[in-house]
Formats: C-alpha cells, structure tokens, sequence
C-alpha cells in the first residue's frame, strides 16, 4: 500500500496558523514594549540630569591667559604664564569648594595619548572666599600651571622659552573650575562649555 502522508484537516492547518500568529504578534508586542520602557526611561533620566544642572547652567566661567615676567614674591610667584579666571554666579543659591583645574593631554604618536592633571598655583585677587561664591558674586582667580616633573623648565612653571598652556600642538588643554551645588552635586566647568558632573570617589 502506498504511503500517504497525513497534513492534517483544515481545522488543524487554521488553529497552528493561529497559534503562530499569537506568539508573533506577543514577541512583536515584547519588543516594542521593552523599547517604550527603555525610551520612557532615559527620557526620565535625561530630564532628571536636566533638572540636577539647572543651578551649574547659571555659573558663568571666563578665562584669560598672559605672560608675567616679573612674577610675585608674596604669592610665591614665579614668572610665567597665568591664566585670570573670573567665576559668576548668577544662580540664587551658593556655591562652594571652588577648585581651578587644568587637564593636559599629550600626544606621544599618531593614536597615544596620555592624559593628566597639571599641578597649578593658583590665589584669589582682593581676598577672595574659594570656600563659597553666594548669589550674585564673582570671584577672580589667577592660576599658574606647572610643567610635569622631569620637564624642562626649571622652576615647574611654564617659562617664556617653553610652549604656552595653548600654543603647543602636542598638548592639549582643559582649563577651568570645579564647585559643589546647593545640592551637594560636584560639578566641572570649562570657559564657554557645558557643567559636567563629576562623580567623584
């Protein structure tokens, strides 16, 4: 007797065509679900980040660099490049444990970079509080950036006949200044940028 393979009736061929259109349609509804979910979510964090900067959005940063030949021997200031910083604060609340910063990146080959904190002097001109900058002040700061130990240079200070903090093409710099919000947030400011958080250990 010839083999006949059996497909089943039509009712059968209707229900597993149905059932297979159920789970797509479940793994399809999933999917779109999980990406809602995750969309809803990083817009909840992104208006949450919105929020935390709102205060840092009103601290205004400026800088300006020189060449001081003389130095000053009260500050313990030798001569060298400065860099005059002025912080405003414009936002209704304080801000305090202000901090200049200066982030150097060196290129050593066509993709090695090496990054670092610069050691700077830094003081406050006509007595300034770095302990706290309240609604509506502005603190002026002078900083003077050190070469990294092992560098010509001398003193650490960046001499006349060394590359400035900006002209090297070598080096790379981020300048500028950290505080803590009213809300106890560390944050990163840089002349004419964004306030970054920073996550401090």
């Amino acid at each position: 007797m010839p083999f006949t393979p059996d497909f089943g009736s039509v009712p059968d061929w209707v229900e597993a065509i149905g059932t297979a259109g159920a789970l797509g349609f479940l793994s399809g509804q999933f999917i779109i679900d999980r990406r809602k979910d995750r969309a809803e979510a990083e817009a909840a964090a992104a208006a949450k980040r919105d929020d935390e900067a709102r205060q840092a959005r009103l601290v205004t940063v400026q800088l300006e660099w020189r060449y001081d030949p003389k130095g000053h021997p009260t500050n313990e200031r030798l001569p060298g490049w400065l860099g005059d910083i002025q912080l405003i604060n414009d936002s209704p609340l304080p801000i305090r444990a202000i901090e200049p910063f200066m982030e150097e990146t060196i290129r050593t080959g066509p993709a090695a970079r090496v990054h670092s904190q610069l050691s700077l002097r830094h003081w406050s001109r006509m007595g300034g509080d770095l302990s706290i900058l309240r609604p509506g002040q502005q603190l002026a700061l002078v900083i003077q950036p050190q070469l990294p130990p092992g560098e010509p240079g001398g003193s650490g200070e960046y001499a006349k006949d060394q590359p400035s903090p900006w002209s090297d093409p070598n080096r790379k710099h981020r300048t500028g200044v950290k505080y803590t919000d009213a809300a106890g947030i560390r944050w990163q400011h840089t002349p004419g940028g964004q306030p970054e958080r920073l996550i401090e250990p």
